[in-house]
């Protein structure tokens, strides 16, 4: 059983951006960090691969308002076995991509931060789109080109325990 509340540490396995990204996209990652169980053994191991979709993206020319990615997590993969998995992202490492493909770590409190309610539906009302399910996060302002490139690191938490021993 991995419990609800659970923190894990992913590895994004394919860049994306509120830019290029579209509702219904599917994304993957990979688990950087083996999870341990209570009894010291892997629960989840380093390598296991963690499914999703973009729920929401919104890409802004307003300076005023924030490019915004909203990610929903579907399942976790590992030992040719499938589970459902639910999760929130607790923080992402969104970088400025500038010319010729290279990128910026970010500094700024603004671009990549994971958006509380509020500041998610207003920011998905803002971009012209409803209530989603998802973690948002900021990708920054007009011409900050926030992107999540392949190799990424996102922390999630287990949004609800997970039965480990048997797949689906």
């Amino acid at each position: 059983m991995l419990p609800e509340g659970t923190l894990m540490e992913l590895s994004l396995d394919r860049q994306l951006a509120a830019a290029s990204s579209h509702t219904g996209d599917n994304f993957s990652a990979t688990v950087a960090n083996s999870v341990i169980a209570l009894n010291g053994r892997p629960a989840v191991p380093a390598g296991a691969h963690v499914w999703g979709h973009v729920s929401g993206a919104t890409s802004t020319t307003n300076a005023s308002s924030l490019s915004v990615l909203v990610l929903d997590f579907d399942s976790l993969t590992y030992a040719r076995r499938r589970f459902p998995f639910a999760a929130d992202i607790t923080s992402a490492d969104v970088q400025k991509q500038g010319s010729a493909s290279t990128y910026e770590s970010v500094k700024s409190g603004s671009r990549g931060a994971v958006l509380n309610r509020a500041d998610k539906e207003k920011a998905l009302r803002a971009g012209g789109l409803g209530a989603v399910a998802g973690t948002a996060i900021s990708m920054g302002r007009s011409g900050d080109n926030g992107v999540l490139p392949a190799g990424s690191r996102l922390s999630v938490q287990t949004t609800e325990s997970i039965a480990l021993g048997v797949g689906r």
